[in-house]
């Protein structure tokens, strides 16, 4: 039996211990159990989400003379985790979904995306992209307050 929990308070520690009691009973003589624990932190919240795509992604367009259709917001998108985080550089490999013209292609990407982030890097990278575009006059409409 194998499991993943995530704990994020005593009470959750106490579901856990009754849960590896119940593992342990179960176990045959010759198994042992193993458990292993990192520390983590939370990914990205589906708030901090719908800022960056209802707010600094838009606002960002705006200041880099973009259109909004989606396309586009996806490139601007793309361009900011690019300035923030960098690029590195990677060959299309030949395969299934990528076009035979295309293999052995090197292509730019952002070192990172959106959904790689966690809470705090997401955080930083929206008050990145905010100053940024601050910089350049282009600031977020009013009620839009930044959402951590």
């Amino acid at each position: 039996m194998d499991g993943l929990v995530f704990i994020r308070n005593e009470r959750e520690v106490d579901r856990l211990a009754v849960a590896l009691r119940a593992t342990l009973e179960k176990k045959r003589p010759d198994e042992r159990l193993r458990v292993e624990w990192k520390l983590g932190r939370s990914k990205r919240s589906l708030e901090q989400n719908a800022y960056w795509w209802a707010v600094v992604v838009p606002l960002a367009a705006d200041a880099m003379g973009y259109e909004k259709d989606k396309d586009s917001l996806d490139e601007v998108s793309r361009a900011l985790c690019a300035g923030y985080f960098g690029v590195r550089e990677i060959t299309v490999q030949p395969g299934p979904f990528a076009p035979a013209s295309a293999t052995g292609t090197t292509i730019v990407v952002p070192a990172k995306t959106t959904s790689q982030l966690d809470v705090r890097e997401f955080t930083d990278l929206v008050d990145w992209a905010l100053h940024a575009c601050a910089e350049l006059g282009y600031v977020p409409p009013p009620g839009s307050d930044w959402l951590t």
